[in-house]
């Protein structure tokens, strides 16, 4: 199991509470990615953690915007490319 996302650029970052939600983006060998991740800071040191896929997600998608909307706890993805 992976402990941590792999690089990649064209992700989106966004800020809930004390996380931080990664998703998507473009691996180094070409990849569009569709994996969400979930960065928590414990004491002096940080934990990732991957997020299972649910019912309906994306496919791999990079450039899109994400906004949360923390009253709900919902994570909305917009735009990007596939």
């Amino acid at each position: 199991m992976e402990s941590s996302p792999q690089a990649r650029y064209g992700h989106t970052l966004s800020s809930y509470y004390e996380f931080q939600i990664l998703f998507g983006g473009i691996s180094a060998n070409g990849e569009y990615l569709n994996d969400l991740w979930v960065f928590t800071l414990t004491g002096k040191a940080g934990t990732w953690i991957k997020v299972a896929h649910q019912s309906t997600w994306p496919e791999g998608t990079a450039f899109a915007s994400a906004n949360v909307i923390r009253d709900k706890g919902l994570l909305y993805l917009i735009g990007g490319v596939h």
